[in-house]
């Protein structure tokens, strides 16, 4: 258990409900809410042996099928990454596409051998997001896909509104 042991008799609600407000991941979060449960349980139904075996049992099988779908959550990782949108509603790889067309016409882009974590410290700036994810994105290779279709029409049409130099495209490597 990474987060605090505490002795369930000795705290009310609210100290167990701050404890876990502190988890942020949720599946942690409801487990240690059922541990805080399982514990309470026991120690009211202590010697009651079968009772308690009986909830231990339950919070076994909870761990069981919350570390289940948490392998489900790495399968869909790319599909959560793709659907991570920022507040306009522009993922970050179309955002980041953007700003290395600009980058490579003004021959300031990777292709012209500058170094590519100062490029990601630019655009992370540019585009409001971290480094470390935009160096991620960089890394594995932006290339956009038919999840990006519509927001490469809005931002196609954009750009050639205010005649940019510059256009993207699914399929193409940046």
């Amino acid at each position: 258990m990474r987060y605090k042991t505490i002795n369930i008799l000795d705290i009310n609600f609210c100290d167990i409900k701050a404890q876990a407000d502190k988890i942020q991941d949720l599946n942690e979060r409801e487990l240690y809410l059922c541990e805080c449960l399982t514990c309470y349980k026991q120690a009211k139904n202590e010697g009651n042996f079968e009772q308690q075996i009986t909830d231990e049992i339950c919070l076994t099988q909870r761990k069981k099928e919350l570390s289940g779908s948490k392998k489900n959550t790495n399968k869909n990782e790319q599909i959560v990454e793709e659907t991570d949108l920022d507040n306009d509603g522009a993922s970050v790889k179309v955002k980041i596409a953007i700003m290395l067309g600009f980058l490579n016409t003004m021959n300031c882009g990777i292709a012209n051998n500058n170094d590519r974590t100062q490029i990601c410290r630019f655009i992370a700036r540019v585009i409001g997001s971290g480094y470390q994810r935009v160096l991620k994105e960089m890394k594995k290779g932006i290339e956009l896909t038919n999840f990006h279709g519509k927001e490469i029409k809005e931002f196609n049409e954009i750009l050639s509104a205010i005649k940019a130099p510059i256009s993207i495209q699914k399929g193409r490597q940046y």
